[in-house]
């Protein structure tokens, strides 16, 4: 029996977005930029092959226009290897590094 996938939920942003000023905008907007350029410098950071792995995350992304069970149904990858890889994708993103330190325990 498949284990369900967690829910996939869109972020609307564009009600609140649509109300700052042009500035407030213009803000929001060089500040998202700059984390996203700044989440490189971190994955180089973590290790030497987190960049190449979140390169391959986006890219297998794209191939399939982020419907992952476009992967399955094409017979590339077996549902079981699908979710572990989503599992492993989301804990990268997650924690822009291939390294996972989980809670710490004294």
């Amino acid at each position: 029996m498949p284990v369900p996938r967690p829910p996939i939920h869109n972020l609307g942003i564009s009600k609140a977005f649509n109300s700052l000023s042009l500035k407030e905008k213009h803000y929001a907007h060089h500040m998202a930029r700059a984390a996203w350029h700044g989440a490189r410098i971190i994955l180089r950071q973590v290790s030497p092959e987190s960049i190449d792995i979140f390169d391959f995350i986006l890219a297998l992304y794209w191939s399939c226009s982020g419907d992952w069970d476009v992967l399955v149904a094409e017979g590339c990858i077996g549902q079981r290897d699908c979710d572990a890889f989503l599992d492993y994708a989301a804990t990268l993103l997650s924690n822009l590094g291939n390294y996972y330190v989980g809670e710490i325990l004294s």
